[in-house]
């Protein structure tokens, strides 16, 4: 192709048809350009598609993530919820100074949990990814974007308050420990399971140690309200990546 245009040129320029010769090679030149053009454009297309792809690829995962942390969630909301309900009864059957036999199990089960405040809440590990790499913005939704900055500093400040309730917990170690030990039944097998041994009496009687378990009751009230703001969080999250991941299918993604 190049060399039919040259033999054109030197036609033109032969015949000492300079004005014919000149018009032509601008019209080359513009020619060239506009393939230029074209080639950038496609390109660009390219690069466009490219960037879709791994976008509807980075809101799948999003989306698998943020039914893992639903399933976190909701073992944190449950676990709250029992130990919030536990502690009141326990609570209330000290102050009451009798403990039902309906009460029973639940009072055993409040005292084996006493110290546990852990909670474990994976995070967004695709939101991690993304800002590491530096494509967070091939999320188009800004909305999207701030949430899931915004869930993760949810997560820490949740991460937080349960290490500052298991070290007052742990601080608070000696009330318990003066009334309550564990032994163990079927041990050392798989069936092995610990008990608590105390003295109820002796608990009702002390002031101090109820207002400890008062206490612990009302963090975890806290703590089950901060679950439940959580929760509405990552599932209007869900909701806006689901509906990114409907616009792509309507485009025909699959």
């Amino acid at each position: 192709m190049v060399k039919f245009f040259r033999k054109i040129r030197q036609k033109l320029l032969a015949q000492n048809r300079v004005t014919r010769y000149l018009a032509y090679a601008l019209g080359e030149i513009l020619l060239v350009v506009i393939g230029i053009l074209i080639a950038l454009q496609v390109n660009n297309w390219n690069e466009q598609r490219k960037d879709k792809i791994k976008s509807y690829s980075y809101l799948l995962r999003l989306n698998e993530d943020i039914d893992l942390i639903l399933v976190d969630v909701d073992n944190s909301l449950k676990g709250a919820e029992r130990k919030l309900k536990n502690s009141i009864i326990v609570q209330e059957a000290l102050e009451a100074k009798q403990l039902p036999i309906s009460k029973q199990e639940n009072f055993d089960l409040y005292l084996s949990e006493y110290h546990q405040f852990y909670i474990m809440i994976q995070d967004a590990k695709t939101y991690t990814e993304m800002m590491s790499v530096g494509e967070i913005n091939l999320i188009e939704n800004q909305w999207i974007r701030d949430a899931f900055s915004s869930l993760a500093n949810h997560r820490e400040f949740i991460m937080e308050v349960n290490r500052m309730n298991t070290d007052v917990q742990m601080q608070n170690s000696q009330f318990f420990e003066t009334y309550v030990r564990f032994r163990f039944e079927n041990a050392p097998t798989d069936s092995a399971v610990s008990l608590p041994s105390y003295d109820f009496q002796a608990m009702a009687a002390d002031e101090k140690f109820i207002n400890k378990i008062s206490k612990q009751s009302r963090s975890w009230n806290a703590i089950l309200e901060m679950f439940k703001d959580y929760n509405s969080q990552v599932l209007q999250i869900r909701d806006s990546v689901q509906s990114e991941l409907k616009k792509f299918h309507l485009k025909g993604f699959q």
